[in-house]
């Protein structure tokens, strides 16, 4: 579960970015689009967190395995 949450936790840096660089190109005029993709990355953050917090309940799956 470490691969999957860490996609998650890039998903909250790229949609944080993506949406105040949208918000700057619309000079904050147009604020559902800016709003909706911070949503996204606290969603993301969400999921991410769980995703963490069980992978540490849980014992290693085969492919994360270091041989």
């Amino acid at each position: 579960m470490k691969i999957e949450s860490g996609l998650f936790i890039a998903g909250v840096v790229a949609f944080a970015v993506v949406g105040v660089i949208y918000g700057i190109f619309t000079q904050w005029q147009e604020p559902v689009g800016a709003v909706a993709l911070i949503l996204l990355a606290i969603m993301c953050g969400m999921i991410g967190g769980y995703l963490i917090l069980t992978a540490r309940k849980l014992d290693a799956r085969p492919e994360e395995i270091e041989q």
